[in-house]
């Protein structure tokens, strides 16, 4: 008689009533939905987190941004979260689009 070693990770497939083979996508659903979950936590957390900057920051920053116009500059004055941020770039993305397209 000849035993034959099956290896570790295998587990036996189980029937369902009609005989079919059930698949594990039933145990993936619980899974992929808490991932889910986490990264809406985190992205809600990254997007309204506080403006940390020191006010020496601030300035640098607006210093920086003088060339691109004085509205940019008051901009980097302000505590904004990274959700507001976003909405300025793509509001400034927006308007160069406009300027650019228009003869």
């Amino acid at each position: 008689m000849e035993v034959t070693m099956l290896p570790t990770c295998y587990t036996k497939p189980s029937l369902s009533k009609k005989g079919e083979i059930m698949t594990n996508t039933t145990y993936k659903w619980p899974l992929i939905l808490g991932v889910i979950i986490i990264a809406s936590i985190g992205t809600y957390a990254f997007l309204t987190m506080q403006d940390h900057r020191s006010a020496t920051e601030k300035i640098g920053d607006a210093i920086h941004e003088l060339p691109q116009g004085l509205d940019k500059a008051g901009r980097q004055l302000e505590e904004r979260t990274p959700a507001q941020k976003l909405g300025d770039a793509v509001k400034d993305t927006g308007d160069e689009i406009k300027e650019n397209t228009n003869p």
